[in-house]
């Protein structure tokens, strides 16, 4: 690690601490469980947070013909992860380095759920504004 204390007179650091977070949801296929269209809440990612992975983790495949799930902002969006593949098992990732200056909502929606399948989606995340040390001078 390099001690930047000696450089321009960043003799005075605040101390830096960590703060991760884990958003998460569960989507089981069970008959009835999945709406094709419907959009579940995940939660909410802090202000100030940079989102560091978007997975999608199948468990058990699903066995709707085009079984997918979108990860988005809104209900029904896509920003953070579009078809992302419910038909094998196996880890399918999202996008990630997007920052939400202000609180956001995390949605999933499912297309073509089908009546079997499994998956975890989870979003991980930083609070940068308390991770960032403040230098002065």
């Amino acid at each position: 690690m390099v001690d930047l204390s000696i450089y321009a007179g960043n003799n005075r650091k605040n101390p830096s601490v960590a703060t991760t977070g884990t958003l998460g949801i569960k989507l089981a296929g069970d008959t009835g469980t999945l709406v094709n269209g419907e959009s579940y809440k995940i939660g909410t990612i802090p202000a100030g947070s940079l989102v560091k992975s978007v997975d999608v983790i199948v468990t058990t495949a699903f066995n709707g013909t085009a079984s997918a799930v979108d990860i988005g902002t809104t209900v029904a969006g896509s920003d953070l992860g579009n078809d992302l593949s419910l038909l094998t098992t196996g880890v399918v990732a999202g996008t990630a380095g997007t920052y939400f200056a202000a609180s956001t909502p995390i949605y999933a929606t499912v297309a073509d759920g089908g009546t079997v399948g499994d998956c975890k989606v989870v979003v991980q995340f930083i609070e940068t504004d308390t991770t960032l040390a403040e230098f002065t001078a």
